[in-house]
């Protein structure tokens, strides 16, 4: 998990140097195209040998590219909030990161739900739907 935290911040820095150059539109479908890439490596596909390697890349990938992912959505966020939103403490981008926050916390309990009552090798498909 260190190591995937330690990913995201050279992320967040790249989405960060690419905001001054690029809208915050081509910058969202750029890192959910990384997230898709990312998902889409995490399956365990018929014509390819599944290997650990290939699950580690997809999930640090994934990882990686959605919490990328999260800068231009709260950008594209404050520029389409009423005034009367965006002012005080309590504000709508406060909301908005605690809603993702509350997400994040969720999907952990689920994820870990999940690996703890099923045998690992199991846990891509039923995770991904494979």
């Amino acid at each position: 998990m260190a190591v995937l935290g330690l990913l995201v911040y050279p992320a967040c820095r790249f989405v960060m140097y690419q905001s001054q150059t690029q809208e915050d539109r081509q910058l969202a479908v750029g890192t959910e195209l990384l997230a898709l890439t990312g998902f889409v490596a995490i399956f365990n596909w018929p014509v390819i040998e599944y290997s650990p390697e290939q699950y580690m890349l997809g999930a640090a990938l994934l990882m990686t590219s959605l919490n990328a992912f999260e800068a231009p959505l709260m950008s594209i966020l404050s520029k389409v909030t009423p005034p009367h939103l965006a002012r005080g403490t309590c504000n709508a981008g406060l909301m908005a990161t605690e809603a993702g926050t509350l997400g994040r916390a969720v999907g952990d309990f689920g994820f870990t739900f999940v690996a703890a009552t099923l045998p690992a090798e199991h846990l891509p498909n039923v995770l991904f739907g494979t």
